[in-house]
């Protein structure tokens, strides 16, 4: 997420987060701004934390996730080198 931006309020991925959790499946999502519960989903700003989750769903492709390939889904189709 851009830093003091409020994208993530309206972004796409609540969809996501919502299709997710109707099949009770726990969401726990990663922004480094926000270090709150949303949408009734725990929010860590520690990246590692957030990588040790089962799957990673990310918005935008990062290099910061190169070390979780094998577990990654990405929205992002430029950025993906998948």
């Amino acid at each position: 997420m851009i830093s003091d931006s409020d994208n993530f309020r309206v972004s796409s991925i609540q969809g996501i987060m919502k299709h997710i959790k109707s099949k009770c499946i726990d969401v726990v999502f990663y922004e480094s701004e926000l270090d709150e519960e949303f949408y009734h989903s725990l929010g860590v700003t520690d990246i590692d934390e957030f990588k040790k989750t089962d799957v990673n769903v990310f918005n935008r492709y990062s290099s910061k996730t190169n070390d979780t390939k094998e577990k990654l889904i990405a929205r992002d189709l430029f950025g993906s080198a998948l």
